[in-house]
């Protein structure tokens, strides 16, 4: 048996275990709940924990990056964060207008 009542999703293990409560609500609760804490324990890791950020302006300085669909999205925002290290933009979309907005910004 695997410890598990799969039609009623109960489990098995009893008060007389010689497991701990601990242990047993452990055992007991959903895998979504546990793999969501360890989910919730890696973004605060890396939030308060995270390494330095490497050195994108000497990474992009004097190179060119080529961006399409730069005029909204995932481009338009990629182009704006891109610029601020210093690299040679070039950009294509399907709006002259909008791409002459994003050349202002950058």
């Amino acid at each position: 048996s695997s410890g598990i009542n799969a039609e009623y999703g109960e489990s098995e293990i009893s008060e007389h275990s010689t497991l701990s409560p601990r242990v047993a609500m452990f055992l007991e609760t959903p895998l979504l709940v546990v793999l969501s804490l360890v989910g919730v324990i890696t973004v605060v890791w890396f939030f308060f924990f995270k390494s330095p950020s490497p050195n994108y302006q000497r990474k992009f300085t004097d190179k060119v990056v080529v961006i399409t669909g730069a005029s909204s999205g995932i481009g338009w925002e990629f182009a704006l964060n891109i610029s601020r290290y210093g690299p040679k933009l070039v950009l294509a979309a399907r709006s002259e207008k909008k791409l002459k907005e994003l050349e202002e910004k950058c």
